[in-house]
């Protein structure tokens, strides 16, 4: 019962980081061309990027560690777990991904903060937004897939 609540709130906060990410990075683009200042809507909007990507990230590790049956399952036999394409995906490849886009999300905000001008954090967000959003694309197990999940759950 547990799981399936947890699975699904980090199956719909992935949207809540998604339109978070994208607002940033065309904010950060719109930024850079029209040079303006890095604001106080920008420090909030990336401000709650990292929570929102901190909220899913504890989601996915207490699922990965305690409660998802196909990932515990996988974690006591990885030699096993390597061998199969659902198990190896959940256990390793999204997990790996996913852990390294919100390091990337992390330095983005934190080199955006310390920048020495307002273009140069709306490049910072820019690149580390991409960069972000390049490693979820990857991280994410698209329908069709052999370990590929439905979009929306319900």
């Amino acid at each position: 019962m547990l799981y399936a609540i947890v699975l699904n709130v980090h199956s719909w906060w992935r949207w809540v980081v998604i339109i978070l990410a994208l607002t940033l990075l065309v904010r950060a683009i719109r930024g850079l061309r029209t040079d303006e200042p890095w604001g106080a809507l920008d420090n909030k909007l990336a401000r709650a990027f990292a929570g929102s990507v901190d909220l899913q990230v504890t989601l996915g590790l207490l699922m990965l560690f305690f409660l998802s049956p196909i990932t515990t399952t996988a974690i006591r036999n990885m030699g096993e777990a390597m061998k199969d394409t659902q198990l190896r995906f959940f256990t390793v490849e999204h997990t790996t991904v996913m852990i390294l886009a919100a390091v990337a999300a992390h330095i983005s905000v934190a080199r955006a903060r310390k920048a020495s001008s307002g273009r140069h954090a709306h490049r910072r967000m820019a690149i580390g937004v991409a960069v972000f959003v390049a490693l979820i694309a990857i991280g994410i197990p698209w329908p069709g897939l052999s370990h590929g999940r439905a979009l929306f759950r319900f």
